[in-house]
């Protein structure tokens, strides 16, 4: 222990430290700010971009030691600045402000020419600069001085030294986050890294800087009069009781869930009110309107016996189906705590005859080798990422041709394929959904349009055996229509929400804001006379653009969860920290094969390019524990690859912290970059990094 204290009071150990901090804070605040403001829920490139534009404009000032060391002393300051700007803004009505969007469905219309839309736009590029600027500050102050570090080491040693600080805060965050720690208890590491690597300039600094890192908690976590919160592996739950009040006593019914200030799911049982009782009006609307939803389905399958739920939530479907005697049922919950939750309140969860499993409802029904009556996609129109490092939903490859197919597989001869969708009024979507679903099945499915979208599919309605009525309380069936963008939704575009068949200029304007702003930030690093490592910001952006399409292309092969991408993550960084030990060992030899593996990267890009998706999404199951290994292997090469070309290069950099600073504003172009995958598919960033490589490779540094 004393060994490990006195190498942590050394430059090496501090900037462990820090490395593992920095990590710490960009996945705090991507967390924080998607679970609070509607606009950002499931689009994380905007605070990983500013974040990475922080870090890297922080180890642009390095050189400057003086300044650099004066920006590093007010971390605290800016940590809590950022965290109390963070709270008060997300108390207002700028939580609730959607993505200036008409391309994007986000639960609500978005109508750019009316003539409010250029005062709402404007509204939301200034929310977004002050909502992002405490974050910037605090990851300038980091990295001023993890550059500082980097110039003092051995470039090499100090990058290796900074991934290794990565890793153990990437393990630390996916346990912190599937242990259920509230965002306070997240916030403890790196306050307590402050509180140890903190210059010791004065007795008063160091008292000031405890009291704003004690301010930072207490901005956090400091409760709020409202719903009960919960964080689970995928975001912030707020929970609110459904309740009945009667002679002025209230008693608890029934719970609803919200994720991203949304209402995400309830558990509404059928309440028969007695006189003197009182309801919201609302409530009671609504549990009318489930009532019909539920009418409506045993209309058309009136007597399944064995129900597989997608999306059992807190098991209002599986409620329901036991109230109509259905034998046995499946509940499929990704989320561990939203099912835990449900255990807690559903006596459904209870019964022998309903099995809850906590799964990625593609990953079970994929690997699943039972049949069923009726498999009921239950409302899975997600606001939720499937990880803090992945720009996928975790339903994105639930509505896929590709997912309806393995369905398909898992319904008995006779059995029924029920989707519903809680959108009503989006035809576009309604019927992208439908014309996957005959891609899939091979005839179309039976629409109903009104509460929800409700599609019925399966070898009943094919043959015409099923009782089809023209309309049911509350839903009209419809035909098909031309209303959609002629996209079938598939595991290479998996994009459900994205409409791609007009420019998206209001996203446009608000990406070119924030390309503006970092480059603003950076102007002294990408405008000086000083040495430019291009190279340096080609090799960042490619790299996070083949780190997206690892993450996509594992997700089919294990399982779309947080977890998985998280794991992927942490390997991609240990075969990081390995390259780099590996030219730290045999750099001399390796550097006259530059162009070699510069060869051997783009290669194994084009290679993993022309992979069929099928191999992730067909053959895995069938394939033993190191045929999916080598799979894995083969989908991870082109990182290994990319990363000695980075050591290579690091390797003999002048400036190292210039050197970073540059790799990190390349981060940010290939975080942006990103969006290209809604264009063109998640395949196509292998070409895109692909050119990025040849670009850094043809850079003369």
């Amino acid at each position: 222990m004393q060994q490990v204290l006195r190498y942590l009071k050394t430059k090496e150990g501090e900037l462990f430290l820090l490395s593992l901090s920095s990590l710490f804070v960009e996945l705090i605040f991507i967390r924080w700010l998607a679970a609070d403001f509607r606009s950002l829920c499931v689009f994380k490139a905007f605070p990983l971009a500013t974040c990475l534009v922080g870090l890297g404009a922080g180890s642009a000032l390095a050189q400057n030691e003086k300044f650099a060391a004066k920006i590093y002393s007010q971390f605290p300051f800016a940590l809590y600045i950022a965290s109390a700007v963070i709270r008060v803004l997300s108390l207002t009505f700028f939580s609730y402000f959607f993505l200036p969007s008409i391309n994007l469905y986000q639960w609500s219309d978005v109508h750019a020419n009316a003539p409010e839309f250029f005062l709402y736009q404007s509204l939301f590029m200034v929310f977004l600069l002050v909502l992002l600027a405490g974050p910037f500050f605090a990851c300038v102050s980091l990295g001023a001085r993890i550059g500082v570090l980097f110039n003092e080491l051995p470039p090499l040693k100090a990058y290796c030294i900074n991934i290794g600080g990565a890793v153990l805060g990437s393990i630390l965050f996916l346990i912190s986050c599937y242990a259920w720690l509230p965002l306070w208890a997240m916030f403890l590491v790196p306050i307590a890294v402050a509180i140890v690597c903190l210059p010791d300039i004065s007795k008063w600094y160091r008292n000031r800087s405890l009291l704003l890192l004690l301010g930072t908690l207490l901005a956090v976590g400091l409760p709020a009069r409202g719903p009960v919160v919960y964080w689970s592996p995928y975001s912030k739950i707020e929970a609110f009781p459904i309740e009945v009040t009667k002679n002025g006593v209230s008693e608890q019914v029934g719970t609803f869930l919200n994720v991203g200030r949304l209402l995400h799911q309830v558990f509404l049982p059928k309440v028969k009110l007695e006189p003197g009782e009182q309801m919201a009006p609302e409530l009671v609307d609504a549990m009318e309107k489930h009532n019909k939803y539920y009418d409506l389905l045993f209309t058309i399958c009136p007597h399944p016996r064995n129900i597989l739920v997608l999306g059992g939530g807190m098991g209002m479907d599986s409620w329901e189906f036991l109230q109509r005697g259905v034998e046995h049922i499946d509940a499929i919950e990704i989320d561990p705590l939203i099912a835990h939750l449900g255990k807690q309140i559903n006596p459904a969860y209870s019964s022998d005859r309903v099995h809850v499993i906590v799964d990625d409802a593609r990953h079970y029904v994929k690997t699943c080798t039972k049949k069923y009556d009726l498999v009921f996609l239950a409302c899975l129109d997600s606001s939720t990422l499937a990880g803090l490092s992945s720009s996928t939903r975790v339903d994105s490859y639930v509505h896929t041709k590709e997912s309806f197919e393995a369905v398909k597989r898992v319904l008995t001869p006779d059995g029924v394929m029920v989707l519903s969708f809680g959108s009503g009024g989006y035809k576009w979507l309604r019927e992208r959904i439908r014309h996957t679903l005959e891609q899939a099945f091979g005839y179309p499915p039976l629409v109903y349009d009104g509460y929800a979208f409700f599609f019925f599919i399966g070898e009943p309605i094919n043959k015409k055996l099923v009782n089809a009525p023209e309309s049911v309380p509350t839903y009209t069936q419809v035909a098909a229509t031309n209303e959609w963008d002629g996209k079938i939704l598939n595991d290479d575009w998996p994009f459900l929400y994205m409409r791609n068949d007009q420019l998206d200029l209001p996203f446009v304007i608000v990406l070119l804001e924030v390309i503006a702003l970092a480059v603003f930030a950076g102007r002294n690093l990408l405008f000086s006379k000083e040495t430019k490592y291009w190279s340096m910001f080609f090799l960042g952006s490619a790299f996070m653009l083949i780190e997206l399409c690892a993450i996509s292309r594992l997700a089919l092969l294990y399982s779309a969860t947080a977890i998985t991408a998280s794991l992927v993550i942490i390997t991609i960084l240990i075969m990081i920290l390995l390259a780099n030990i590996l030219i730290l060992k045999n750099g001399e030899k390796l550097s006259r094969y530059l162009n070699v593996i510069y060869g051997a990267l783009i290669a194994s890009l084009v290679l993993v390019y022309f992979v069929p998706i099928e191999a992730f999404t067909e053959l895995n199951h069938v394939l033993d524990f190191s045929g999916n290994a080598a799979l894995t292997v083969f989908c991870l090469l082109p990182c290994f690859f990319a990363a000695l070309v980075f050591a290579l290069r690091f390797k003999t950099v002048i400036t190292p912290s210039r050197a970073i600073a540059f790799n990190l504003f390349g981060c940010v172009a290939g975080a942006l970059l990103e969006y290209l995958s809604n264009l063109w598919g998640l395949r196509s960033l292998l070409l895109v990094a692909a050119t990025l490589y040849l670009c850094s490779w043809a850079a003369k540094d």
